[in-house]
């Protein structure tokens, strides 16, 4: 049985833009850093867009395992997330899970994180 993949290698259209709105979300941090660098008085939170970035790369691994076409795009990032981590052992298999039930597409404002649970973001 031949299984056709027409969702750029993913099953369904669903898996499709939820990726799509991944890779979106990174390209606008990697911005971020590129435009914070160049304006040196704007101060970059490092340690939170470290985490967004693992959490990003994390996800993006876990769904490529069901993404039968290239690119996947998390070897890309492998060299970078291994440098900001400070643990190795930090992208196991169980934290792929984790992050993957941890992350969400938040609808009111069309940006991707945890669940807001009553705290306030810093835009």
């Amino acid at each position: 049985y031949l299984l056709m993949s027409v969702y750029s290698g993913f099953a369904t259209r669903q898996q499709e833009t939820f990726y799509d709105k991944l890779i979106d979300k990174l390209v606008g941090l990697m911005a971020q850093v590129i435009l914070k660098s160049m304006h040196s008085a704007d101060a970059l939170n490092e340690e939170k867009w470290q985490r967004t970035v693992k959490k990003l790369y994390r996800t993006m691994r876990h769904m490529e395992k069901n993404k039968y076409m290239e690119p996947k795009t998390s070897t890309r990032l492998q060299e970078l997330v291994e440098y900001i981590s400070d643990d190795p052992h930090e992208l196991s298999k169980s934290q792929l899970s984790n992050t993957f039930t941890e992350l969400s597409i938040q609808k009111d404002n069309n940006t991707l994180g945890p669940p807001n649970k009553g705290r306030t973001t810093d835009h």
